[in-house]
Order: C-alpha cells, then structure tokens, then sequence
C-alpha cells in the first residue's frame, strides 16, 4: 500500500512561474481594463512552453518533469526501504527531487519544531531549500530553520539567492496579494515575485506597478497634477489604487474619470444627481467660464455653473443683477410665472424676473395687462398692503387690488375705493354707504375709541360708527353724544 502524505518537493534555488511582465518598450499611451486580463492570460499561455524565465527562476510547472527525470538516479542509491516514502537529494542535480518508495511499516510523518525541520522516522535532514506543504511555500535556511518576515532587510524585503521575497512571520511565502513595504505597494504573483511596468486589478481595483515594482500613487504626479502612463494621464490615490468612475479634483479643476480613469471631455455628465460640462481638456466649466454677460455657453445654449462646476437647475439666480429661473435642464424660463419657495416671479420676454425698476409711470408693473406689484428682487407683492405713488392698496392671494371694500390688516381697517386705493391719506370723515367714518392720516378707521377732531369729541364703536344721540357709561365716565356725534358738555 503507497500512502502519500501531502506533496512535498525539495530543489536548490527559488521557485516561480514566469512574473507577467508589461513591456517597457510599449507604446500604447491608454489602459483598458479588459486589457489586465486578455495579457495575464497571454503570459501564462507562453509560461508553458518555457522552463525557466530570463532571471533563471526555476518555474514550478517543471518540478515534476525534474521529478521524474532524477527518480531513477534515486533508486540507485539504495535508499529504498520496503513500501516507506523517502525523500532524498539528487546528488547528480543542483535540483532536489523526490522519490516515492513503498513501505509497509509507516509513513512518513512531518511536524514542526521551533520553525526546525526534522522527520520522525527514515528521517533526512534538510539543511537549505524550498518545500511546499499544503499552506504553501517555505524556505529553510542554511542553519535548517525558516525564513521569515524577521530575515528582512533594512529595506522590508528577504532575499533568497539574491531575489526579493516576503515571507509571513510564521515562515510561508506571500504569494498572490498587495504588500506594503515601506512605504509603498506591491503585488505578489504565484511564485512571490513582484509585478512591473504592469496593470493589476485586486480586489476590483487597478493598480499601475512601476518599473520598481511599486505601485504608482498620488507622489509620482507630474506638476500638472496628473500620472502618467505610457503617455495616458492618469490619477491614483495616496495608496495606488486607480481613481475611475468618480469625479476628482486636479490643480481646483474637476475631471470626471470613466471606467479606465480617461477624463471625459466635450460631454455632459451626471454625478450623484448633479449636472457637469466637460470640455475640450476635461475641466469642467465652471462660472469662471462665464462670458461678460455672466453666461456660460454649451452649443451656443446659456447655462449657469458654479464655482466648482455644477450645472445650477430648479433655481432661482442672479446673474447681473438680474433674477432668472432655471429649470430641470438648466434652461431659463421665459413669458411665464413661476412659485418658488412660495413667492411668485414673472419671467419676461428675455428671462429676466420682472421688479420693480419695470414699473410704468404710474407705479404699476403690468402682466397681460393687469396692474401688479413686484420687489426690487421680482417678488410678486400679495396679501398685502402696499404704497404706490404715494397711496395705499391692498393686494390679495394673486396680487390683485381690493376695491369697494373694507380691510382689516395690522396697521388697522382701511376702506378701498374703486380704484383700490384707501380712502384718504390725510384725518377727516369719508362717507361709505350713507354712513360717516373718520380716518387717521394713514387711512384707517376710528374703532373702539374716543377721538378729538378739530376741537370736538367723539367715540366709535367697534364698527367705526360715531356714538350720536346716545349716552356712553363706564366706572368714572358718564358721557352724552349729540346729533352730530359730538360729546356734549
């Protein structure tokens, strides 16, 4: 019966399948994601039909042909103990080689022992070299213990036959994976060589690796604020990842990057709900863009931008001391009223809100030739009482002026005539309906008072009505109103 613990090999030198390589010689000036792929790919295929690559790194696709070839040499030695898999090094080979001999008693059996490789029984001591266990890659020191991440140079990296390495503190080789050292990133192929003059996607995110092997980050950026890459601008971040499908900022410019982190340019773009032009360099068009009139132009089309860039919508702005509104897509309304925040505008001809500098001369802005009020900054005037050419009206809900009625409002009760203006400007009665009232000087009604007007005294109800021929009693009054509504001594 042959038991096989595992699959352990033994051989000088370091291990590893070919490191994909970019050529530096490349010209292509853009990097495209599908790229990272189809190349890696590319590369393994022609792994296949090369035992060694140029460093002379011993690739673990021919360990079993080293295998087979110095097995027979093996057996020549005698070592063969009845149904027991031996391990044995190939004297006629700087390659260490296994040989699988049956033996009926035991198996083989490894344990660790103070990062020590040993054997329990038919045991052979290992001085140097690589070994993989079902972890992994190891290597064993000259002194017949395991490297580790403690065997580092100054510089983070252990060296095997002059080739860098990392190694965990528990003795395997990192292999497949992003390392820090120093400072800086690298990525780990299959055999733990780092990658160069290549792209690599991990975990969903690209990384460039330069001629060092490091990642390239945020501190290789040319002056202008970009990396580059075969002449391609890109960004990275402080750590190296690749900036992609996001919107950065490059020497205060904003640039939107696509899938493989080209800056758009010439197009329009939608950002986490939010409108940005591109233009012929990539830069978003921003308000310091704007022509002198305080546009900015897209296809000869206005647009209002802000400082960082954003396309201004739904919004009332100001562009030369002027009010306009911009809708869903930027564009200015015209002819038409619009409620914002509950305050109603009037958008002229031009786009512009109409105020109160477009008033006619008689104090009236007119919208399809209704009277109305607007404020300095285009605000309808309703539900209030205003002053035109020095008289009083009441505006209601739509900006309309009250007329042949009576208003209450905080200043006091105001009577609008015809023409909606208040009653009177100056103190003196006004007769409504047959029936006398007398106003103060801003137009409101006596009520619930008692008031003296041109040397007599009279008192109102609280309609405004003057007490006559009637007599008026509270604790320490007792008055009596004449026929003219005068008190009477």
């Amino acid at each position: 019966m042959v038991v096989i613990v595992g699959y352990i090999s033994f051989f000088s030198g370091a291990i590893g399948f070919e490191t994909i390589k970019a050529d530096s010689n490349a010209q292509s000036s853009k990097f495209n994601t599908e790229d990272v792929v189809n190349n890696a790919n590319q590369a393994k295929s022609e792994l296949k039909t090369n035992s060694t690559n140029q460093l002379g790194w011993v690739s673990t696709e021919n360990i079993a042909d080293n295998t087979s070839q110095s097995t027979e040499e093996s057996r020549v030695n005698n070592n063969q103990v009845n149904d027991t898999t031996v391990l044995q090094k190939d004297t006629t080979s700087t390659n260490m080689s296994s040989t699988l001999v049956e033996n009926n008693e035991s198996t083989v059996q490894y344990k660790k022992e103070t990062s020590n490789i040993s054997r329990e029984r038919n045991s052979l001591s290992v001085n140097d070299g690589w070994y993989q266990d079902y972890l992994g890659y190891r290597y064993v020191k000259k002194d017949g213990t395991l490297m580790t991440s403690k065997d580092a140079h100054s510089n983070g990296w252990n060296y095997v036959n002059g080739i860098p390495y990392v190694f965990t503190s528990s003795g395997y080789l990192t292999t497949n994976d992003l390392v820090y050292i120093k400072g800086k990133y690298y990525y780990l192929d299959d055999n733990g060589h780092y990658l160069k003059n290549s792209w690599n996607k991990y975990f969903g995110t690209y990384y460039y690796h330069k001629v060092d092997g490091s990642a390239m980050t945020s501190a290789d950026v040319h002056s202008n604020g970009w990396n580059y890459v075969g002449g391609a601008p890109y960004v990275f971040t402080d750590s190296g990842q690749l900036e992609r499908n996001d919107l950065v900022k490059v020497r205060e410019k904003y640039y939107y990057l696509d899938g493989n982190g080209h800056y758009l340019k010439n197009s329009w773009n939608k950002y986490f709900g939010t409108y940005y032009y591109h233009k012929a360099d990539g830069s978003a068009m921003t308000s310091a863009d704007a022509h002198s009139n305080g546009w900015n132009y897209v296809g000869g089309a206005p647009y209002v931008f802000t400082d960082s860039g954003q396309l201004e919508r739904n919004d009332l702005v100001k562009v030369r001391g002027k009010y306009y509104y911009l809708d869903g897509n930027g564009h200015y309304l015209k002819n038409s009223w619009n409620k914002y925040f509950g305050t109603y505008y009037y958008h002229k001809a031009d786009g512009s809100a109409m105020t109160s500098a477009d008033a006619h001369s008689n104090g009236w802005n007119y919208v399809g030739g209704a009277p109305y009020v607007f404020t300095d900054s285009g605000q309808l005037e309703r539900n209030d009482l205003v002053k035109v050419r020095g008289k009083y009206y009441y505006l209601d809900n739509d900006g309309h002026y009250l007329s042949n009625t009576w208003k209450n409002t905080f200043l006091g009760d105001y009577y609008l005539t015809s023409d909606g203006s208040a009653v009177t400007l100056s103190k003196g009665w006004y007769y409504i309906g047959g029936q006398a009232y007398l106003f103060d000087d801003t137009g409101s009604v006596y009520k619930d008072t008692k008031v003296i007007y041109k040397g007599r005294t009279y008192r109102f109800d609280q309609y405004g009505h003057y007490y006559k021929n009637k007599g008026y009693y509270e604790w320490g009054a007792n008055e009596y109103y004449g026929p003219d509504g005068a008190l009477k001594g």
